[in-house]
């Protein structure tokens, strides 16, 4: 597992709070719900692929629903934060940049290899290592973040989101930012966190 020195907590903790109150005071509530919203269902879609895949000893993926090599269902609050603050890039600025469908779908294994680089420095500055995940294969690169092997299901990913994830990521961020503060998401999400660290 790649690693490297984190950075002090007296800099790392006030970094975190500046890109978090920036990620705050940049995007309307709209955004900042659909943020929580697709990171959530990001974190549904890793437990899934965690729960229906074996590992082989090289590191390669098998999908094998149901099987008894299959591996624990596995998600992290560290790369749901993460996905949080970086959703709005990945999904508004992306389409923002791109107007065409077309072109979002074949460029997307280079949005989120970019959203792995990003987040996988990010908390191994904070954490010394990536917490949230780690590719262990020979097409694995910048410290293990990304997994260009992988670009088949960012390609999938890509297309779902065209036909049907904007749509729903849109329509649930401006239908729940006209009834909630975004500050009751952030509550909720962090007492989960907390109760579920305090039962370890």
């Amino acid at each position: 597992m790649a690693s490297m020195t984190p950075l002090p907590r007296t800099v790392s903790v006030p970094l975190v709070a500046a890109v978090a109150g920036a990620w705050y005071w940049a995007h309307p509530p709209s955004v900042q719900w659909a943020a929580f919203f697709a990171a959530a269902g990001f974190s549904c879609i890793e437990f899934s692929w965690y729960a229906t895949t074996t590992e082989a000893a090289n590191g390669d993926l098998a999908f094998t629903p149901f099987a008894a090599t299959c591996r624990p269902g596995h998600t992290t609050w560290a790369q749901f934060w993460a996905n949080v603050l970086y959703t709005p890039l990945l999904l508004f600025t992306y389409r923002a940049w791109l107007p065409s469908a077309f072109l979002r779908v074949v460029l997307f294994p280079l949005n989120i290899w970019l959203l792995e680089i990003v987040e996988g420095y990010g908390l191994m500055l904070v954490f010394g290592r990536n917490i949230a995940w780690t590719y262990n294969t020979p097409d694995a690169y910048f410290h293990n973040n990304i997994r260009t092997g992988f670009a088949g299901l960012w390609l999938l990913l890509g297309l779902a989101l065209e036909v049907v994830g904007y749509t729903l990521v849109d329509g649930l961020g401006g239908a729940a930012a006209q009834v909630l503060p975004i500050e009751v998401a952030v509550a909720g999400a962090g007492l989960l966190q907390a109760a579920r660290y305090y039962h370890r």
